[in-house]
């Protein structure tokens, strides 16, 4: 498999002479906790918004070599029902959990913290939802946003919205992650209600996207690109980046691409000369220091099963599945220890109707790792 870099960054970097404090805390929201995961530093703070599924921790692979280049403050946090945040006890139906209560739990969150003044933000996917609501509502508070594939209301038609609707995988989430199925199904209405944000023309952006095909048809992905073009026309203070070779994790496949776009964005807040050519050169200093380290079996080691599943989920939402199967199959003779290198072979074998295959996969996939979730479940399902 090909796979190009325009920068190379490995997300383990030597910390020996860095100063860092780190905060690993629950804090009470009102009666339940929301954890927060904090690099301390001087600066104004970075803030880190997951995509719908992950946790804070998604960004863990650039959050020390971004600490070193600009020894700010880094902040990433759990939504409620996800990671190590608890979900809100008082609420009595499915729509109390919707976005603007997650802005709400953040925002308490950020105060008690003490970080709820200016403020970089930084967003994937789902995230983009959040950091423009965030900044509709604080516009004072938000200097910069840096946004990796992330989400405009723009890219969802009512039929897609219909589509989502009815999709039974939402339901089955109550059972396995609260967190997911008050995202899912809340979902249609987070769209609708973020048709009616405006985005602060007042607040710069850096708007990332993979180029990579990865919805059901080709007329929503064009839809997609149509929209994000549309965001970066509206204000000379956006600047779109495509990230060629990347999928939609960007800064897994580009690490180096999505720090640079931060430590620009970060560069926008300081006023001083001096700082800012200080904190170019440790920019440089890590980019030539990593490159010039990274040894072929460190960079192999970035490429693993996860990356190879990034690109079978491609293929696959393509419908490229001939594609999507070579990986995919290839994926389970490179990692044979990987659970979920199974797990996702079984899912395009089931689409090109291999059931039998497929199930022998999930078994796999469930052999290597009993807590699997998915894995059981597709399972069930498939012999059912």
């Amino acid at each position: 498999m090909k796979r190009i870099f325009s920068l190379l960054l490995v997300s383990v970097i030597s910390l020996a002479n860095a100063q860092t404090s780190d905060l690993d805390t629950l804090v009470d929201i009102g009666g339940y906790n929301m954890h927060f995961y904090i690099i301390k530093g001087n600066g104004t703070p970075i803030l880190f918004e997951a995509g719908a599924g992950n946790d804070g921790s998604v960004w863990n692979n650039i959050l020390k070599p971004l600490h070193d280049i600009t020894g700010t403050t880094l902040i990433t946090y759990d939504r409620t029902g996800f990671g190590k945040s608890e979900i809100n006890p008082h609420h009595t139906s499915d729509e109390q959990y919707g976005i603007i209560n997650g802005i709400n739990e953040l925002e308490r969150g950020l105060k008690k913290l003490g970080y709820f003044e200016e403020l970089i933000l930084v967003s994937h996917s789902y995230g983009g939802f959040y950091t423009t609501l965030f900044s509709s509502r604080n516009p004072g508070k938000v200097l910069y946003n840096v946004r990796v594939d992330a989400n405009l209301a723009g890219q969802y038609t009512d039929e897609i919205l219909i589509k989502a609707e009815q999709d039974n995988s939402v339901q089955e989430m109550k059972g396995i992650n609260l967190g997911s199925y008050y995202l899912g199904i809340n979902f249609a209405n987070t769209v609708k209600l973020m048709r009616n944000v405006e985005y602060p023309n007042s607040v710069p952006a850096i708007d990332i996207v993979s180029p990579i095909q990865r919805h059901q048809t080709d007329d929503e992905w064009k839809l997609l690109i149509k929209t994000h073009q549309d965001f970066i026309d509206a204000n000379p203070n956006r600047t779109g980046i495509v990230a060629y070779g990347s999928g939609h994790y960007i800064f897994l496949d580009n690490p180096g691409l999505i720090i640079n776009s931060i430590v620009k964005a970060y560069l926008h807040t300081i006023s001083n000369e001096k700082e800012k050519t200080a904190v170019l050169q440790k920019a440089l200093d890590v980019s030539i220091d990593q490159f010039v380290s990274a040894k072929h079996e460190e960079y192999e080691s970035r490429i693993t099963d996860i990356y190879a599943i990034r690109q079978g989920i491609a293929f696959m939402k393509s419908s490229e599945l001939k594609k999507a199967e070579k990986i995919l199959r290839l994926n389970t003779e490179l990692f044979p220890e990987s659970s979920q290198a199974f797990e996702y072979y079984s899912r395009v074998l089931d689409k090109l109707g291999n059931t039998d295959k497929a199930i022998n996969m999930l078994m796999k996939s469930i052999e290597l790792d009993p807590n699997n979730e998915n894995a059981k479940r597709n399972l069930r399902r498939l012999k059912k």
